[in-house]
């Protein structure tokens, strides 16, 4: 799957995972790894989600921490941790989501969903308070756009809309200026991105040369 297929939230949040099993020479990347992350971020969003389904948020971090710790070491160390089989279906079933809720990317919701349908992690939740009726109910709000989030987290989305600029809309609606004559910047660009580590290119020069448009 594309990562241009995540918002950018949900791409963040799968690169530190990977990141964690990386640092901790893990095997693969595995739904703990991604949960765990999504828990310690702090997401309003996330924190609300777990509130519905009437969990202990902390119980649930526990034992997520515990089952992040038991995940086998890789027999050497990799430059490339890939999810495993049940990551990849979780990924898979939040596609499928965004696809039915007519949605053209993934965004923590779907993400969300996606989780609750995995077996490790809906064990988890259980263990910590959630309920079959509780999930469904949860489930059934997000995907008919029922599910509102607090005054706090909507309060964030409009300071970000009120004090910066979404270059990425911009860019989708065709307001940026076209760049013309810059091949060779925007390859070295594209080379830098790809980088596994040190993948943040910086762009310099002088007012109107273009480097908001590359």
């Amino acid at each position: 799957m594309e990562p241009e297929r995540f918002t950018l939230k949900v791409q963040s949040i799968i690169t530190k995972a990977c990141q964690m099993a990386m640092t901790k020479n893990h095997e693969f990347v595995s739904p703990a790894h991604l949960f765990s992350i999504m828990i310690d971020q702090n997401f309003e969003h996330i924190r609300q989600y777990i509130k519905a389904i009437n969990v202990n948020i902390e119980e649930v971090k526990s034992q997520i921490d515990v089952a992040v710790s038991k995940t086998p070491l890789a027999s050497k160390s990799s430059k490339d941790t890939v999810p495993d089989k049940a990551l990849q279906e979780i990924f898979f079933q939040s596609d499928r989501m965004a696809n039915e809720m007519d949605n053209k990317y993934i965004s923590i919701a779907q993400l969300f969903l996606a989780m609750l349908k995995d077996s490790f992690i809906l064990k988890t939740l259980k263990s910590a308070g959630a309920t079959d009726e509780k999930i469904s109910e949860f489930s059934k709000s997000i995907l008919e756009g029922k599910f509102k989030v607090s005054t706090v987290a909507q309060a964030q989305y409009e300071y970000l809309n009120k004090y910066t600029i979404d270059f990425t809309e911009k860019a989708r609606n065709g307001k940026l200026d076209p760049v013309i004559g810059r091949d060779s910047e925007i390859r070295q660009v594209l080379q830098v991105l790809s980088r596994r580590t040190k993948n943040n290119p910086m762009i310099i020069g002088e007012p109107g040369v273009g480097k908001t448009a590359i």
